[in-house]
């Protein structure tokens, strides 16, 4: 078994997944469902896509 040394930058990112969780009740890597409005046209490209959640998800991270 391979045991991994946990750095200082490691235990910060637990302690904001920690935080996060005591504020939203879910980890903020768990994926959620949502429903969307789109236009056509975006709608028409998307189609063409097989994994439409990541192109959506990444957008959205973008603009927020």
């Amino acid at each position: 078994m391979v045991q991994k040394i946990l750095t200082n930058k490691d235990i910060k990112k637990m302690c904001g997944w920690l935080e996060f969780y005591d504020k939203y009740g879910y980890l903020p890597f768990e994926k959620k469902k949502i429903s969307i409005t789109i236009d056509g046209d975006i709608y028409a490209k998307l189609k063409e896509i097989e994994n439409k959640s990541v192109i959506v998800n990444n957008l959205l991270r973008n603009e927020l």
